[in-house]
C-alpha cells in the first residue's frame, strides 16, 4: 500500500519510506489522487512541468520507470503502475492506502486536475483559433 503525507512530502510503500525526487513525488501524488483511473501522459506532464511537449513526454517515461523501480514494480508485469499504451498510466487502486485518493479530498483534487486540463485545452484552442484567424485574414486580404 502506498501512503502519502503531503504536508511533509513523505511517501511510504508498505512500511518502507521512499526517497523520492520532487518530480517523482508530484507524479506519484497525481497518480494516487486519481487511483484506478487512467491519467493521460499529457495531463501528468502538465501537472509536473506545466507543459506537454515531445521532450517533456520522453522525460515523463524515464521518471515513471524510475518511480516504478522505487516502488518495486515491474513494467512487464505491473502491479502498481500500469501503462495504457498510447494513452497514459493508471495507478492500480489496490496499491493505495484507504486514507489516500478517496473521499472529499480525493474528489476535490480530481476536480482540480480536470479544471487544469480544461484550462490547458482552452488555451491551446484559443491559440489555434487566433492562428487560424491570422491565416484567414492573410489569405483574405490577398485574394480580394
Amino acid at each position: 500500500m502506498i501512503r502519502i503525507d503531503r504536508a511533509s512530502w513523505r511517501v511510504w510503500h508498505g512500511e518502507r519510506e521512499l526517497r523520492l525526487t520532487p518530480i517523482q513525488f508530484r507524479l506519484l501524488d497525481t497518480l494516487v489522487t486519481n487511483a484506478g483511473r487512467v491519467i493521460t501522459r499529457e495531463h501528468l506532464a502538465r501537472q509536473v512541468w506545466g507543459c506537454a511537449d515531445y521532450h517533456t513526454l520522453r522525460t515523463l517515461t524515464m521518471h515513471i520507470a524510475s518511480l516504478r523501480g522505487k516502488l518495486g514494480d515491474d513494467a512487464h508485469a505491473p502491479k502498481v503502475i500500469t501503462t495504457i499504451r498510447g494513452v497514459g498510466y493508471r495507478l492500480e487502486a489496490h496499491a493505495v492506502s484507504a486514507l489516500e485518493g478517496g473521499g472529499l479530498a480525493g474528489a476535490v483534487a480530481a476536480l482540480r486536475g480536470i479544471s487544469d486540463e480544461l484550462t490547458a485545452l482552452a488555451a491551446t484552442a484559443g491559440a489555434q483559433a487566433a492562428a487560424l484567424e491570422d491565416l484567414i485574414r492573410g489569405d483574405g486580404g490577398h485574394g480580394r
